[in-house]
């Protein structure tokens, strides 16, 4: 069965020149790390190999310790913490036949793990069924459902195609889609093994740590072929050991057995004098890396993060009998012990119930989203027309958001429309952005588009809207046009929200280890504005490019503040309703950082955090051998320098559309390249010999009247900082002495900068 990824949460062909998510790389892709290296969010090739190798390096630091299986499926999946006792105290059995083929399955030598599935779901079906009768609840009223793809049905979307082993996902229709799975089921791949016998499968699963004399391995080995299995049963081998704790556990382990304090057969565990598995968190070490087949998960979880607004997800690794349950999300993952269902049965069934009884919230979905029944024509919008989700729907045509109402804010909603970006990356900003109708309830529906943009911010930051109502408060009316128009915003501290590891964090030491740091989750509604190249011409495009250029100078010198992520997205345009004329209007300071009044320059260190969109970030924010660069104004207007050379290689006005990135450019895109290409093109003939035959037939005025000129003021400044350093001479490294200002751009490229006039505002041709 094929099926593929639904148009409203997931981009779209269609909306995929109107946003980034189609681009080769990411707007939301901001490098936070030093040196500059791939992430997730930011790689143009979407391959599993390449997915998982940048998701490798995204994940380190992140993953947090491990915990007890019954605090996972109590915290994340909201199980009941009575209901989990009981289930895990009781006795279990398995249907012999399926454990039987499951066993032989993984004896055989060489297997594809997909030959496992049939025989472990039969006994999940089984499990569910005994866990059911024990709780005394009908197994029907459980929506979900485990969709097994065989190894050949694909799950789409815009950018790949994954092949899950398999997926917990909502009862459906049609097919299944990203959006309705609650957990995905990765099986570690199968391969050469060698024939494993009852004692071998006895001395794995027990992790045996009292070491064995060679005298009795060699009778160990000698007598394996008496040794008989019965599944269900216990393993009786007809062999006298030396050691007694070998012998103990032979003679008394049961390979699918309920370890409970009232069972009559001992455990390994407990024969070996260790605590007996209780579920529960214990303090140890931090876990080690992840694997290969583990990170195989994480793209799955990639996958349903990025098909929607989702908070979290979760996931089940299976490696023969060990088990483990991951919890994914924006700050960082976490894991369970590993329990062997073998030998802890009851684990399973506990997993199976917790799951199929899980609710939306529990799975990871955003409980601000509602089904929405659009009024008729000017009717106002009715608070019974929106509806809490009982579970993800396939038809997600109706839905909208609607947050708690704070005080003094009224209850707004704001109904989807078209899903433009989603990110795609596990840890990080996690940003989701549509094109939404809006509305208060009790009111009818506002005109027109608006942007509805959520990520998750670490805590430490401002809100964006605060950052703009500052620039608003501290800029003239007529730069204020020239700002992001705000109706909504709010924020929710991921305690609020109630997140699995802000729970979890009480319950254990140093939970957050390494790179992770505390996240908050941001919306922010404001008036739709156009790309930049959905201008109409190059004439248009010159006037946008400008009014955002001198925008982000009054707002750095008057409104002090510095927006550090300068990028082709960040410049947008705004026509009003009443007027077709073109605004240019600076957007996104999610990253903005604030210049205190006594300071000359925002001093802001990148070392840490280098912040930016990679083809746009200046040379000494992406070249790892600059150790602790600063941020610096400076920095963003070379930025602006790079989205000219951008645009006059990529945008087609006639279709308001972007052609590929040339083959000459795609080294701007890679993290090992780009600040090779930005040193070529500063301080060399890489634009001459390289660019300059690529840019596009309306761009060839503006390439020699402003990208020359702008070239050669960046080359020179280039060449003053490399002299003063080698000759260690002191110089002003905030304009490279007076050589990189506004002023001076705006000279280069023939144009009088409009300075804070507010009589202007009369005129803005002027």
């Amino acid at each position: 069965m094929e099926t593929t990824a639904s148009s409203q949460f997931s981009p779209s062909k269609a909306s995929s020149q109107s946003s980034q998510s189609a681009s080769d790389y990411s707007s939301d892709s901001s490098s936070m790390s030093t040196p500059i290296k791939p992430r997730a969010a930011n790689l143009s090739d979407h391959r599993t190999d390449s997915m998982k190798a940048a998701l490798k390096l995204d994940l380190a630091g992140h993953t947090l310790q491990e915990i007890g299986v019954l605090d996972f499926v109590t915290t994340v999946w909201g199980l009941d913490k009575d209901i989990a006792e009981k289930i895990r105290t009781a006795k279990f059995t398995v249907p012999e036949e399926s454990a039987n083929v499951y066993e032989t399955v993984l004896s055989s030598g060489h297997y594809n793990e997909r030959q496992l599935h049939k025989p472990f779901l039969e006994i999940n079906d089984d499990l569910l069924k005994q866990t059911c009768a024990l709780l005394k609840v009908l197994p029907e009223k459980f929506d979900n459902i485990f969709w097994d793809g065989k190894g050949v049905a694909a799950l789409r979307n815009l950018y790949t195609e994954r092949k899950p082993d398999l997926l917990n996902a909502h009862r459906v229709v049609v097919s299944v889609v990203w959006e309705l799975v609650n957990a995905a089921v990765e099986f570690k791949k199968g391969g050469s093994q060698k024939q494993r016998t009852p004692l071998e499968t006895i001395q794995e699963d027990t992790d045996l740590h009292t070491p064995v004399s060679s005298k009795s391995k060699n009778k160990v080995k000698k007598s394996r072929k008496s040794a008989q299995y019965k599944p269900g049963g216990s393993h009786q081998a007809s062999v006298s050991l030396q050691s007694d704790v070998l012998s103990s556990v032979a003679s008394t382990s049961t390979i699918y057995s309920a370890t409970t304090a009232s069972s009559s057969k001992r455990s390994a565990d407990e024969a070996l004098g260790r605590d007996v598995p209780t579920g529960r968190t214990v303090k140890r070490a931090k876990v080690a890396g992840i694997t290969l087949d583990q990170l195989q998960l994480a793209t799955y979880a990639l996958e349903c993060l990025g098909a929607s607004s989702r908070h979290y997800t979760t996931g089940i690794f299976i490696d023969k009998y060990s088990v483990s349950l991951w919890c994914y999300n924006r700050t960082a993952i976490f894991r369970t012990e590993v329990f062997k269902w073998n030998k802890n049965v009851q684990f399973l069934a506990l997993v199976l119930f917790a799951l199929a009884q899980c609710d939306m919230k529990h799975a990871g979905f955003g409980p601000n989203v509602h089904q929405f029944t659009p009024p008729q024509s000017d009717d106002p919008v009715s608070a019974s027309a929106i509806v809490p989700l009982q579970r993800p729907l396939e038809d997600t045509s109706n839905l909208c958001f609607r947050f708690p109402v704070a005080k003094d804010v009224p209850d707004w909603i704001f109904w989807i429309q078209k899903v433009l970006y989603t990110y795609r990356g596990i840890v990080g900003r996690g940003t989701f952005v549509a094109t939404v109708r809006a509305a208060i309830v009790g009111e009818t529906m506002r005109k027109g588009l608006f942007a509805f943009k959520q990520s998750w911010q670490y805590q430490v930051r401002a809100h964006e809207a605060s950052i703009i109502a500052k620039l608003r408060e501290r800029l003239p009316k007529y730069w204020r046009k020239h700002l992001p128009e705000v109706i909504f915003h709010t924020k929710f501290t991921a305690e609020h929200l109630g997140l699995p590891h802000t729970v979890l964090k009480q319950q254990i030491a140093e939970l957050l280890a390494g790179d992770a740091q505390e996240r908050d989750l941001h919306v922010l509604v404001s008036t739709l504005c156009h790309n930049l190249w959905q201008a109409r011409n190059v004439e248009e495009f010159k006037r946008v490019f400008l009014d955002c250029l001198e925008c982000h100078y009054h707002a750095y010198h008057t409104g002090r503040i510095l927006h550090r992520d300068i990028s082709e997205n960040n410049l947008m345009i705004f026509r009003g309703e009443e007027s077709e004329d073109a605004l240019g209007i600076l957007n996104d300071f999610d990253m903005a950082t604030e210049r205190l009044p006594d300071e000359e320059e925002a001093q802001v260190s990148a070392a840490h955090h280098r912040t930016g969109t990679l083809p746009f970030m200046a040379l000494e924010l992406v070249d790892n051998r600059e150790t602790e660069p600063v941020h610096l104004y400076r920095h963003d207007l070379e930025s602006f320098f790079y989205i000219l050379i951008w645009a006059a290689t990529h945008y087609e006005f006639e279709s308001q559309t972007k052609r590929k990135t040339p083959a000459t450019m795609r080294d701007w895109l890679d993290p090992h390249t780009a600040a090779i290409v930005k040193r070529d093109i500063t301080a060399g003939l890489h634009l001459d010999v390289v660019i300059a035959p690529i840019v596009l037939a309306p761009f060839k005025e503006l390439w020699e009247k402003w990208v020359v000129p702008l070239h050669l003021l960046f080359f020179r400044a280039g060449q003053e900082r490399l002299k003063c350093r080698v000759e260690k001479i002191p110089f002003d490294n905030t304009t490279i002495n007076g050589k990189l200002t506004f002023e001076n751009f705006m000279a280069a490229i023939g144009e009088t900068p409009r300075g804070l006039d507010p009589n202007l505002e009369a005129d803005i041709s002027k």
